[in-house]
């Protein structure tokens, strides 16, 4: 702005001081007055937006004020409205001298206030879920990509007077590449127990942290569009970046079952929820007299098995069940959730020939530190070098590259 040189300075800067002491601000007088001895020029800017003093200085100029003078101060804050909208400093909160507009791509990365740290480390849990799924470095692309639309955003709809934009707004950006990823529910372990979270459910985190955002970088309207920029970047970028998944439509191994294998496996299903093991195990063990590899048939004897209490049935039905080439994600889960049972209930010692393959099916269901936690246990054997491929490939198609270091140098070693 130029209303320093322009000699408005000169004319009105003693007189706002004494109006401010007048009316009861003499502190803020001497403050503004020490800002602008130690160099603040901006002190200034005070007296350019008061309009109560202005509305003063237009009744009682002729006080302080000659003729030639007065004329020369209502020339001058005329003046003021048309330098005021050429000012980046007053439109966007950019110096003039050193402008920097770049600052509004860098502002993910300016502190902002406790509160709103608080507010956005709630979404911590849905970040960390997008970079497994999407690796480090797409992660870090997607953050600084969401930070420059949503700076840009906000500079289109920032008004004459803002303040500038600052703040980590790309969390908002993995927020959205969570929600555009994890479409379906998640199954997440917890002391032996699968426990099934809905992205739904995660929605007021996103909402909280939004809304906080908001109210605490005033203007709102520039805030929202900043915040909301960044939350759909990140899901339009997710939708681009994600790794390809796997096919999931591969043909099953078991072949379309006939009537007979209808009927048989409602008959056990139906004996099952009637807590009938004894019957329920007799349906099922037809059908894998015929089909050995039946999956459902093989997961509900397991269940039957328990009932019984027949012991030698049971651990049986699981070993046949863990070397199962278990395909899609869901079956993954069902082989999951029946390992967590056996685990509990026997141990975590398998015969090598049975939990390499487990291994296998674990890490295709995406859990991980299940599948390496019996890796780990594990005795060498034939069925080793597919399971530890499968193994790697999946840590790092979820960019988890750092834990499958150790898999390929214990691959490479045998």
């Amino acid at each position: 702005m130029h209303t320093n040189s322009s000699g408005l300075k000169a004319l009105e800067w003693d007189n706002y001081l004494s109006w401010l002491a007048f009316n009861g601000h003499g502190d803020q007088a001497h403050a503004l007055e020490t800002q602008l001895s130690s160099g603040n020029r901006q002190a200034y800017a005070a007296a350019l937006f008061s309009d109560d003093f202005v509305a003063n200085s237009q009744q009682r100029g002729q006080d302080f004020w000659d003729a030639g003078q007065r004329q020369q101060w209502q020339t001058l804050r005329a003046q003021v409205p048309q330098q005021l909208a050429n000012s980046p400093l007053y439109q966007w909160g950019l110096a003039a001298g050193n402008a920097r507009p770049a600052r509004f791509i860098s502002a993910a990365l300016v502190p902002v206030s406790p509160w709103l740290c608080l507010a956005l480390l709630a979404l911590l849990p849905l970040a960390m879920a997008s970079e497994r799924r999407l690796g480090s470095g797409r992660t870090l692309a997607l953050w600084l990509l969401g930070s420059i639309v949503a700076g840009i955003g906000y500079l289109l709809t920032s008004r004459a007077g803002q303040s500038p934009f600052h703040g980590a707004v790309g969390w908002f950006a993995l927020s959205g590449a969570f929600f555009l990823l994890y479409r379906q529910p998640l199954s997440l372990s917890l002391g032996g127990r699968a426990l099934v979270i809905r992205p739904l459910w995660l929605m007021p985190l996103p909402l909280l942290a939004l809304t906080t955002w908001a109210l605490l970088n005033p203007p709102l309207p520039s805030a929202l569009t900043a915040a909301l920029a960044a939350l759909l970047t990140g899901a339009s970028l997710a939708l681009l970046l994600q790794p390809a998944a796997p096919d999931e439509d591969a043909e099953q191994d078991e072949p379309a079952p006939d009537p007979q294998q209808v009927r048989l496996l409602s008959e056990g299903w139906e004996a099952l929820g009637q807590l009938n093991g004894s019957a329920a195990s007799h349906s099922f063990q037809q059908v894998l007299a015929d089909q050995p590899r039946h999956f459902d048939a093989l997961t509900g004897l397991f269940t039957a098995s328990q009932q019984q209490q027949d012991i030698a049935l049971w651990e049986d039905t699981a070993h046949r069940l863990f070397v199962h080439p278990a395909s899609g994600p869901e079956q993954c889960r069902q082989v999951l959730h029946c390992w967590q049972q056996f685990r509990q209930r026997h141990g975590a010692d398998l015969p090598a020939p049975v939990g390499w393959p487990l291994v296998a099916t674990l890490a295709r269901g995406q859990a991980f530190a299940d599948a390496e936690a019996l890796a780990d246990r594990l005795d060498n054997d034939p069925a080793q070098h597919a399971a530890l491929s499968t193994l790697i490939a999946t840590l790092e198609s979820e960019g988890l590259t750092h834990r499958s270091g150790r898999w390929k140098e214990k691959l490479q070693t045998r």
